[in-house]
Parts: C-alpha cells; structure tokens; sequence
C-alpha cells in the first residue's frame, strides 16, 4: 500500500466530519436576540439614570458646598477655639510672671532704699570711726610697747633665777644655775648634773613658751631632773609612752635621751624663729638660750615695775633698782650683737638641715633671718 493512501482517508474522514456539524437553533437565537435587547434596554436605563443624577448633583451642588464651607468652618473654630485656650494660658503665666517681677523689683526698691539709709547712716558714723581707729591705734601702739616692756622684764627676772653665764676660756660653754650642759661636741660631764641642768633649761623654755605666746611643737613637762619632752608629730611612734622622751640619762635608752634633747632644741630653735633670731647651731643648747634672753632683754627704754592684775602693764620708773637702768639695756644690745659674732668667729657655720638621733629630719631650716 502507497504511503499517500492513509494520508488522504484521513482527510476525506476529517472533511466528512465538518460537513456533518449543526448551527444554533431557533430558540437560542431567540433568546439571543432577548437578551440583546435587555442589555440595549438596561444601556438606556443607566444613561437616564446617569443623566437624572447628574441633574440632581447640579441642582444640589450649592447645598454641598454650603456644607463643606460649614465643616471647614467647624474645624477652623475648634483650632481658633484651642489657640485661644493656649493663648489665654500664656497670658496667666505671663501674668503670673509679671506679678513676680513686681514683687521682686518692689523687694529690690525696699532694700535700696534701706541700704540708702544705712550707707548715709554709716557715712555720718565714718568719721567719728576714723577718729576712734586713731585712738585705738595709739591705744595698740602703747599696749604692744607695754606688753613688750613686761616680757623685758619677765626675761629679766627669769635671767635672775636661771642664770646662764659663760665658762672661762671655753669658747661656747655656759652653765646655768651654777650646772654646766655641754654641747653634742663636748666631752660628757656627770649625768645628774646634766640632767638637773636639762630641767632647769626645760623650765625655762615653756615659761617662755607661755610668756611669748608661742605654741611650742614638742610640748614640755617640766619636772627638774625628771622632766620629759612630747612629739606629736612622728607618725612612726604608735603609743603615748613612745612618744614621750626623757630629759635625763637614768634608766633610760640612750638614743631616746638624744632626741628628748634634740627636741627640747628644736623648741628652743623656734621660740627665737618667732623673734626673727638666726639660729648657728642647733646642738648648742644654752648658747641659744642665752642668745634668745639676750635679745628679749635687749632694749633702750625702762621696763615697767612689777605690780599686781591690769597694773602690771603700767609703766613707771623704778628707783634704785639695780641692773635695770637704761645703761644695762644698752649693754644687753651690745651683748647680742656680739654674741653672734662670738658664734660665727668660732668656726659655726649655719647649716641646712639638722639630722635628729632617730635617722628623721627636724624639717626645719636653721638659716633663719
């Protein structure tokens, strides 16, 4: 069988089936031509529709723009309405603001007219308040030369009772009641001695300590051969018994008796500080005394007599009182001055920094003008 032969029957099938097909009936075109006409009719509906709306938007398009003037209207008042609310708010703060400033301003006047007062009350009271500062200067001027005359005489007195002479041909050695108290450079003497003569010495610096007003750093308490020296200060000594150093040798360890000693020097030292005294050498203990008494004592006037309470700072001249004419004042000045000298002449130099038994530094300068 030829390869075109099944070719063309299946065509002459396909075509048989073509032909072999019906169209639409009569009742469907009917329905067809309903339903067109519906949709025609429901066309026409919708354009009357459409065109009635239209005639009612146009005729009712002033009422919608009334409205919509009406609600922004609304909404316009109710923003009037609250910026009207914050409005009256800031003017009761500022109201409130303004009522505080008059009331401060109003305070203000009151006080500048007060201080207006008391400044021409003050300016009517200056004068007679110069004339007063005057008198109380004079008054101050005569009390500090009183005051000054009482402790010449006070250090007169106690150079009376605590005598401190020179050595014979010994260069920078004193005693004091008659007991010599070597320096740190000169051979030791009797312990008893030195200590009685350390007593005597400590006496002395705290009287002078209370007389000149001066707070002494390593308080003194003064006992004769058994008195005793305080430091306050050294932050290594722990206890109160530490802290307190013998002035006498018995029965006590040697290194604590040297440094009682250097700090009854360091008082010493700083009593004449306060006098403006240069110190040479601070191991020598009553040649700095000595130097300090002489210097109080030293003066050119007559020191006042000895009388009880407020009278003893008057001043009057005493008869017949030996060793307290203006000449002896006059030889007390020479002797400070040359007792200086004596110190430098003798190889004292004055030295930076004095090193206390203990290994410490007394921290104090002893170059002192």
């Amino acid at each position: 069988m030829p390869l075109d032969e099944p070719v063309l029957a299946l065509s002459t099938g396909l075509k048989k089936a073509q032909s072999a097909q019906s169209t639409s009936t009569f009742d469907e075109l009917m329905r067809l031509s309903n339903l067109d006409d519906c949709i025609q009719d429901a066309l026409a509906t919708r354009e009357k529709i459409t065109s009635q709306i239209n005639s009612l938007l146009e005729k009712q398009k002033a009422d919608r723009d009334l409205i919509q003037s009406a609600a922004q209207a609304q909404d316009s008042c109710a923003s009037t309405k609250r910026a009207v609310s914050t409005a009256q708010k800031q003017i009761r703060t500022a109201q409130t603001r303004r009522s505080e400033l008059q009331a401060s301003l109003e305070a203000r006047r009151h006080a500048i007219r007060s201080g207006t007062l008391s400044q021409e009350k003050s300016q009517s009271y200056l004068n007679s308040a110069r004339i007063s500062l005057a008198d109380d200067l004079s008054l101050h001027r005569g009390t500090q030369s009183r005051v000054t005359g009482q402790i010449r005489r006070i250090c007169e007195d106690l150079l009376q009772i605590y005598p401190v002479e020179p050595i014979p041909k010994k260069a920078l050695a004193f005693t004091i009641r008659s007991l010599p108290l070597p320096n740190a450079t000169s051979p030791s003497v009797d312990a008893a001695t030195t200590a009685a003569a350390l007593g005597h010495v400590a006496h002395i610096t705290h009287l002078l300590s209370l007389y000149l007003s001066s707070h002494l750093p390593y308080p003194i308490t003064p006992c004769g051969s058994s008195s005793t020296i305080y430091d306050p200060i050294s932050i290594s000594l722990q206890s109160e018994a530490a802290r307190t150093f013998p002035l006498s040798q018995k029965g006590a360890v040697i290194y604590r008796f040297e440094y009682g000693v250097f700090l009854l020097n360091s008082d010493i030292e700083l009593l004449m500080s306060r006098q403006g005294i240069r110190i040479v050498d601070l191991r020598h203990t009553l040649p700095n005394l000595k130097y300090l008494l002489t210097v109080l004592t030293s003066g050119r006037s007559e020191p006042p007599e000895r009388k009880g309470g407020r009278a003893g700072l008057e001043t009057s001249p005493r008869e017949g009182s030996p060793g307290r004419k203006s000449h002896a004042n006059d030889r007390g000045v020479e002797e400070a001055n040359g007792f200086l000298t004596e110190l430098m002449l003798n190889g004292k130099k004055p030295t930076s920094r004095i090193h206390s038994p203990l290994g410490r530094e007394s921290g104090y300068l002893l170059n002192r003008a």
